[in-house]
């Protein structure tokens, strides 16, 4: 059994009657991370009760609860006021610390956000907790990013940790952003700690060199190169004696041996070092001097290597290379260097450049012999064959994302999505969100990419990023045809965090979103003040009212009514009766808070308050009104109370919504997934085998929908149906989720 969600009341009537023992054993049994919205502010009472009592430790856990609460739901002042609070009692919480840096790095308070994150890199670095300290000092450099100290913390926190590759292949960047700012002693220092810190250790010395020569110390710069016999070291080395104005030694450093990985070397250097790319022009002169007495072969082989000096494409490589290719009259190689061209123009936004490219493939691929030659599937990728003569239009991303079209493209998807996938399987989440990211900042409308972003976002507690990546997910799938998963994927990423009014009206034109008001039902600002005169504050707000002044906190009946009724009227207009509670009971409470954060104790509440029949009287008329209000037949919304029912934990009443909707052939797939999940968290797993079950005959069988059916059966003891389902699974799909390690486990005796 778990933890259960705490009778709160009754916790603050023992703490007032000075029965603190018994309180804080009923604290410790609850989970505070149950407690609904609307008891937030009951929580913060007791909180204050138990720090006047002496019991900081009980105290901080509630407000550190409220806090996190606050945090999830995008209320960062209010959340670092209970922090604060932390602090408080208990100087020496790092992690309070830390979060208030964090927020306030939300709120764009960059120097509030230094002064606590240094707090904490430094708390947290004397206790010996480096990889609490390394999550500081991301956030330090997330605040301030053009600070070289704070990446020297993060790189040094690293190096901590055992990450020392990460740390020094940082600490080399800063050194090159160090040189380009003039500052070539501290960039000397950074250079000389990456290469104490990195496995291979010459990037940085050649990195010291150059920050020597910077400084006109050159001679100090060679004599650092010399012990070193490497191409990159003698290319290095050239690069030294030009800056020192020794033009022909740098060209006998480059010429000797005709060495391809010494030119290699050389330009790579100037690319990657800002301070050198004035000098391109006249390093592609040296090389190009260089090797103009090797053969074609050798040629082609120096310019392909050439060409990977930049991840895009080193474009006076790929010219050179289209180039020797049409003296040799090679056509392939020619239209090989063409796309590769096209695709770094199309990385920098240079479609005129792109255009160009295109009408010269065009002009190569018209000749029969060179088609033959290119391949038919490589030149519809590029979107410049003889269907595409030209590049097309822009698209609106959000009604046609990009998806992979060339076996490059998807080379790489699936490469992200397969690092993805062993990075979360071994714990490192973040890292494997960096991986989908990439790919669906790549191509928005790849639905497996978009799919597993969510999966693993919903396990992650960020709602913000959750509601992203479920709007990514939603434009994805309207995209490709699936419109009921596209909605419904719309609908969650709404319940997940608060959704920008602009964005709101877009998804709805795309039909994402149900904004209008049902006809003939009233909207809720004309319905609230037909209840009462001159009421304000109105709704959630004025149940929290009482919480303010020490009265009881439940609210009376009238103002039960206009909550319900506001909440339902939201649920018929495309909304949820949660969303409305739990937003607006949010905000009343993070108001009640600015008063209460120090406020003296209040009246004793004694037992059986008005407050504890609360939910119940809302829950009964809210179901009056249901009744009167929303027909049988009203199956959407009927749809949508379940959805409201299931958040606010009333399992018998959202199976009852469910088992409405489920009456629409639209809804019904949806409505009998929801049904098995509720029979899950019941505990009735035969019922919830057979929703699943009806839910694959209505919908067909979905990854999802397979994947949660064998779980089922598994939790209903049925293991041998479990592994057949998984093996189905496998054989469709062996890279979804832990499939092959379910078969594993229920495959391996014992």
């Amino acid at each position: 059994m778990g933890q259960q969600t705490p009778n709160l009341r009754e916790i603050e009537t023992l703490l007032r009657q000075g029965k603190t023992a018994p309180a804080v054993l009923a604290l410790d049994k609850a989970d505070l991370d149950a407690v609904e919205a609307r008891d937030l502010l009951l929580l913060n009472r007791i909180g204050d009760l138990l720090a006047r009592a002496g019991r900081a430790a009980e105290a901080i856990r509630c407000y550190e609860a409220i806090g996190t609460r606050f945090e999830e739901s995008g209320f960062a002042p209010k959340a670092i006021a209970l922090y604060k609070k932390v602090l408080k009692l208990d100087p020496r919480r790092w992690e309070a610390w830390y979060r208030i840096g964090r927020l306030n790095t939300e709120q764009k308070l960059f120097g509030e956000a230094r002064a606590y994150l240094l707090r904490a890199v430094e708390g947290w670095l004397g206790e010996g907790a480096f990889p609490s300290a390394l999550r500081a000092c991301e956030a330090l450099v997330a605040a301030e990013p053009d600070n070289p100290l704070h990446r020297v913390r993060l790189a040094e926190a690293r190096a901590a940790v055992g990450d020392r590759d990460t740390a020094a292949a940082e600490l080399l960047q800063l050194g090159r952003a160090l040189l380009e700012a003039g500052r070539g002693a501290d960039a000397e220092r950074a250079f000389a700690r990456a290469a104490e810190l990195a496995a291979d250790p010459e990037p940085g010395w050649c990195g010291q060199a150059l920050a020597l020569a910077a400084q006109g110390r050159h001679e100090a710069a060679l004599e650092r190169l010399r012990h070193l016999a490497t191409p990159a070291a003698r290319a290095m080395e050239a690069l030294v004696l030009e800056i020192a104005g020794r033009e022909e030694e740098a060209g006998l450093r480059l010429e000797a041996g005709a060495d391809p990985e010494r030119l290699v070397a050389y330009l790579r250097a100037v690319v990657e070092h800002p301070t050198l790319r004035a000098r391109l022009e006249r390093a592609w002169s040296r090389v190009d001097r260089t090797m103009r007495s090797w053969d074609p072969r050798a040629r082609r082989a120096a310019l392909e290597a050439l060409a990977d000096v930049e991840a895009d494409g080193h474009l006076p490589a790929l010219e050179r290379m289209a180039a020797l290719a049409r003296e040799q009259g090679d056509t392939a190689a020619e239209l090989s260097a063409l796309r590769r061209m096209i695709r770094h123009h199309e990385a920098r936004g240079n479609q005129e450049a792109a255009a160009r490219l295109g009408a010269r493939v065009q002009v190569l691929q018209s000749e029969p012999s060179s088609f033959e030659a290119s391949g038919s599937a490589e030149t519809t990728a590029t979107g410049l064959g003889p269907e595409a003569p030209h590049p097309a239009p822009e698209a609106d991303p959000l009604e046609a994302p990009a998806v992979p079209l060339s076996t490059e493209d998807h080379e790489y998807v699936a490469g992200q999505l397969t690092e993805a996938e062993v990075l979360s399987k071994y714990g490192l989440l973040d890292e494997a969100l960096e991986r989908l990211r990439a790919a669906v900042s790549r191509f928005p409308g790849h639905l497996d990419a978009q799919a597993k972003l969510a999966e693993l976002l919903r396990g992650k507690g960020d709602r913000a990023a959750l509601r992203d990546a479920l709007l990514g997910l939603a434009v994805a799938q309207r995209a490709a045809g699936q419109h009921e998963a596209a909605r419904q994927s719309a609908r969650e990423a709404v319940r997940a965090a608060p959704l920008p009014q602009e964005m709101r009206a877009r998804l709805s034109a795309l039909g994402l979103l149900e904004e209008s008001p049902t006809p003939g039902r009233p909207a809720a600002a004309a319905a609230a003040p037909a209840r009462g005169q001159a009421r304000e504050p109105v709704g959630a707000e004025a149940a929290w009212s009482a919480g303010e002044t020490g009265q009881d906190s439940g609210p009376d009946q009238e103002e039960i009514e206009i909550l319900v009724e506001e909440a339902s009227t939201a649920a018929g207009n495309g909304g949820r009766a949660s969303d409305k509670l739990d937003e607006s009971t949010l905000e009343a409470i993070a108001r009640s808070l600015e008063a209460q954060i120090q406020a003296d104790l209040e009246p004793e509440v004694g037992p059986g308050a008005q407050g504890e029949e609360t939910l119940e009287e809302v829950l009964a008329t809210f179901k009056r009104h249901v009744e009167r209000e929303v027909s049988a037949d009203d199956h959407r919304t009927h749809y949508d109370l379940g959805i409201a029912y299931k958040e606010m934990g009333l399992v018998k009443e959202a199976l009852e919504a469910f088992s409405v909707a489920a009456r629409s052939p639209e809804l019904a797939p949806d409505a009998h997934c929801m049904m098995a999940v509720c029979e899950r968290e019941r505990g009735n797993m035969a019922q919830a085998v057979r929703h699943y079950r009806r839910a694959i005959e209505l919908r067909g069988a979905t990854k999802e929908l397979r994947y949660d059916l064998a779980e089922a059966l598994l939790e209903q003891g049925n293991r041998d149906a479990a592994l057949e389902e998984f093996k189905n699974l496998m054989q469709a799909d062996p890279a979804y989720r832990d499939v092959r390690e379910r078969v594993r486990r229920l495959t391996t005796p014992g």
